[in-house]
């Protein structure tokens, strides 16, 4: 992403659900002013870049067990619930308290994903006598 005026570039971190962007640093956050909290210089010379990736990197070192009970207490930008919702280590039983204790609609989004698709897994591709039928009788059509 680059700047309006001058050449300084402005690095971006985002999640997406789908096509659907849940999470956006920083569009999300210069529009509450978030950004001039505690940084030395104005926004955009300085971001929370580097901080975020320590806090991503930080995540996917924690075992297993700690997942859920660990604090993040750098967690500035509510990342970490996102990053708990979608990880494959945290199962299927843990969700209901995930989605109340983060009280996050992105969470719930992502939650409410996996449940269907614990439900209706992916369907396998039909086999090649299957698809002969279905292309003859004209259901769908050859490829």
């Amino acid at each position: 992403m680059n700047a309006v005026y001058g050449d300084t570039g402005i690095p971006r971190y985002w999640i997406t659900l789908g096509k659907e962007i849940i999470w956006d640093y920083p569009k999300q956050f210069v529009s509450l002013g978030y950004l001039d909290r505690h940084l030395p210089l104005p926004w955009p010379y300085a971001t929370d870049i580097s901080e975020i990736s320590c806090l991503i990197r930080e995540y996917l070192d924690t075992p297993r067990p700690e997942l859920l009970s660990k604090p993040f207490e750098n967690d500035l930008w509510g990342i970490v619930n996102i990053l708990r919702a979608a990880d494959r280590r945290i199962g299927s039983r843990q969700w209901t308290a995930l989605e109340q204790q983060a009280n996050s609609e992105a969470v719930s989004r992502i939650i409410a994903k996996r449940r269907v698709h614990q439900v209706m897994p992916l369907i396998p591709e039909p086999s090649i006598a299957r698809r002969d039928f279905v292309q003859k009788a004209g259901i769908i059509k050859p490829a």
